[in-house]
């Protein structure tokens, strides 16, 4: 059987991210705990955390993430958060470059 597009199928998936990550050398371990802080409040935000990927690639990033959340307003949200926002310092001190595609 052969369906039809449906136009709100996109919608449905909601707004998906692809997040690119380079740690800074040596920050392997704040790096995981600025991590599992940001996808808890991701959490809160109904994100979901589709795809966590280490490419080992020397000049590449440490990792890929694929993420989801149910609308580009909560994406703004989460961005936006109080929780968030107190985390730039950690995440200036483990994150070296961050690239993002939607």
């Amino acid at each position: 059987m052969k369906m039809a597009y449906d136009g709100r199928l996109r919608e449905d998936r909601g707004y998906e991210i692809e997040v690119r990550l380079w740690v800074r050398p040596g920050e392997d371990a704040g790096f995981q705990d600025y991590e599992s802080r940001t996808f808890a409040i991701m959490a809160r935000h109904g994100a979901r955390v589709l795809d966590v990927t280490r490419p080992g690639l020397a000049s590449g990033p440490h990792e890929i993430h694929r993420l989801r959340f149910p609308s580009q307003e909560a994406f703004s949200a989460y961005r936006d958060d109080p929780a968030l926002i107190a985390l730039s310092d950690m995440r200036a001190r483990v994150v070296q470059k961050t690239e993002f595609s939607v």
